[in-house]
């Protein structure tokens, strides 16, 4: 049986999460500016909204924090 051929996906981009900024890392721990202040994350922390962070990468000269709910990113 002869499979259908493949279609290229539309390029869907990570949702950014508003009202939250990246503001710093330091020793792998990111301090994270939101609604309520500020909040220090690493990852594997649980932030109520946000859900879990699963990374904390730099990208370029900018850094991204990923969670689970979306990207955190710095101004």
């Amino acid at each position: 049986m002869a499979r259908p051929p493949l279609a290229p996906a539309p390029e869907t981009r990570p949702t950014t999460i508003s009202g939250w900024t990246v503001v710093d890392v330091r020793d792998g721990t990111a301090v994270l500016d939101g609604p309520d202040g500020i909040r220090m994350a690493a990852r594997g922390d649980t932030i109520p909204g946000l859900g879990r962070v699963e990374t904390i990468v730099r990208w370029g000269n900018r850094w991204i924090v990923g969670t689970a709910n979306g990207l955190i990113a710095a101004p």
